[in-house]
């Protein structure tokens, strides 16, 4: 058993009790006898709860065994690692870094730039 039947019943049973209670000093009960009759319902409502909380743990674990059962988890096949591929850099007129090997392997044709846009370029940084 787990933790939810101890806390089904001691919440059942808390509540019996704060009920009693206000119940027994609405009516102008004596004090002794409100707490008499307040913690006989907090032990009875314990034991209710507690009842009440191990039969719920178990239909939940019985719902879950039978789920599990008719949906299983399929069998999952880690992915082989990708390959790295090294790139070297290589300098345009304009200094920014140019790949000379493309993703898919091939060579790189060099990079040019008109005049006018490295005057751009420079003017932006």
């Amino acid at each position: 058993m787990g933790r939810a039947p101890k806390v089904i019943g001691a919440t059942l049973g808390c509540s019996a009790f704060a009920i009693a209670c206000i119940a027994g000093l609405a009516s102008y009960n004596p004090s002794t006898l409100v707490l008499q009759r307040a913690l006989a319902a907090l032990f009875l409502c314990y034991i209710v709860g507690y009842i009440l909380g191990s039969i719920g743990e178990l239909i939940v674990a019985q719902h879950m065994v039978e789920y599990a059962k008719k949906h299983p988890i399929p069998d999952v096949k880690p992915l082989a690692p990708e390959p790295i591929l090294e790139v070297e850099l290589a300098e345009d007129q304009s200094g920014a870094g140019v790949p000379l090997i493309s993703p898919d392997g091939k060579q790189v044709a060099q990079v040019t730039q008109p005049a006018q846009t490295l005057q751009t370029n420079r003017k932006a940084a």
